[in-house]
């Protein structure tokens, strides 16, 4: 199904966001107008040169900002009524019933989103519409590209293409539409790898690094992320080895310092947690004086994880709402679930239910929306720590059992075993009997 033409699309994106002194045509918007089109800035210049030719909009006469033309307005009312008659079927797009594309529209807050949804269908993809207005509600795919953008940057490598790649693998998980570049391979396999998908993140990773145009970077990233397959395979102490001899071979400082964060995450599940913690604080240190805010969030909040692991839950609050502020500074909302999700957990020892609850209904919301396996499974464990507490025996056995075995392999042979003994002392200490339960031994 053809939604109109793309420059009939394009009218309706400037449309609707023109204001009444005009759209000022900005490097977001152009990179905006790329990442839904795939225009570079002079083709979409061309374009719109040529829509005010034929008198659909007019341009200022640096070029800078464009209104809506009469004619254009009338194009634009015709488009709209083109929109009621196109009707969407359930059986493709996943709808409760038949839709016109106008009445989808409306459903979709987000303006480049409704394009972006018009594009994908006028492209002939059998899109599921419902996963579509999930992501779109909940802005998964941007807090996500900028968080990978942030643990790229120093590395030295083009990012232009994560935000495709993303809402590629947001949509379509492990069977995307298309192959990015080796950037959004990278950060592909990453998120296979946080999806327990093993088998396609090894050979995504394999891949990359016998390219016959290797990039450093991007076979040092690739290595890390073997040595995360191992880790979360249960074979912490092959990848501490993979990890050290990298760190053999760096003299940059900030990509030296990247990977003894990583060495870090990999020693506090060895049972080495005071030098795990010893590697990331000086990790955090250096981040800061080099300006990488949200590297340096992502440090503070393993630093909370090793606390809370310690049962030292004031240390852990001071380290995760440092990093909540640094998430801030560094506009990470990403992040911030993973560290609220962890708030959540002080609160239901504060014995602050209600806002516990809250927060990790949101975040079941926000991970379930962008795919995060990861995320979802740690989530889930804290809600049943949040159902011991309220006294819900069945429904924390419901949600410990989904947490370990939702995302298996993940979330790995020690956050498993951790999560169960956490389960077990919080439900003896709260006098409900889970010793029966074989799962949990």
């Amino acid at each position: 199904m053809k939604v109109g033409t793309q420059k009939n699309r394009m009218l309706y994106m400037l449309f609707t966001c023109c204001k009444e002194d005009g759209l000022h045509l900005d490097d977001r918007y152009f990179k905006d107008v790329k990442s839904i089109f795939g225009w570079t800035k002079n083709r979409a210049q061309s374009i719109l040169f040529e829509m005010c030719r034929s008198g659909l909009i007019s341009l200022s006469h640096d070029g800078a900002s464009v209104t809506i033309a009469p004619k254009g307005c009338e194009r634009y009312e015709q488009f709209l009524r083109q929109l009621d008659e196109m009707i969407l079927e359930p059986d493709v797009h996943n709808i409760p019933s038949p839709a016109s594309m106008s009445k989808v529209l409306d459903g979709i807050g987000d303006v480049k989103d409704r394009v972006l949804l018009m594009e994908l269908i006028s492209a002939g993809v059998s899109i599921d519409v419902t996963r579509f207005f999930e992501i779109s509600r909940m802005r998964g795919v941007e807090p996500l590209r900028l968080f990978e953008c942030a643990k790229l940057e120093p590395w030295d490598i083009d990012t232009s293409s994560l935000y495709e790649a993303l809402l590629d693998h947001t949509l379509y998980g492990p069977n995307p539409k298309k192959r990015g570049d080796v950037t959004a391979e990278l950060v592909r396999a990453d998120l296979d790898l946080k999806s327990g998908r093993f088998v396609q993140a090894r050979e995504t990773y394999d891949r990359l690094i016998s390219r016959r145009d290797p990039n450093r970077s991007v076979i040092i990233l690739s290595r890390i992320g073997l040595a995360h397959i191992e880790r979360l395979s249960g074979n912490v102490d092959v990848g501490i080895d993979m990890i050290n001899s990298l760190i053999d071979d760096m003299n940059n400082n900030a990509q030296n310092t990247y990977l003894n964060m990583v060495l870090g995450i990999f020693l506090m599940q060895s049972g080495r947690g005071d030098e795990g913690a010893s590697k990331i604080k000086g990790a955090s240190k250096i981040f800061k004086r080099m300006g990488y805010s949200a590297l340096q969030a992502h440090c503070n909040t393993l630093l909370g994880y090793h606390y809370f692991n310690v049962n030292k839950v004031k240390d852990a609050e001071y380290y995760f709402s440092k990093a909540l502020s640094e998430c801030s500074e560094a506009k990470c909302l990403y992040l911030r679930y993973y560290i609220m999700v962890n708030m959540a957990d002080v609160f239901i020892l504060k014995n602050e239910l209600e806002k516990a609850n809250a927060i990790l209904k949101d975040a079941i919301d926000y991970f379930e929306g962008i795919g995060d396996l990861y995320g979802l499974s740690g989530t889930y464990f804290n809600m049943a720590l949040y159902h011991l507490a309220a006294g819900n025996r069945e429904k924390a056995l419901e949600d410990m059992a989904s947490s370990i075995s939702m995302a298996y392999p993940l979330p790995g042979p020690y956050l498993r075993k951790r999560w169960k003994e956490v389960f077990a002392e919080r439900a003896k200490g709260y006098g409900i009997d889970v010793s029966t339960e074989r799962f949990l031994h």
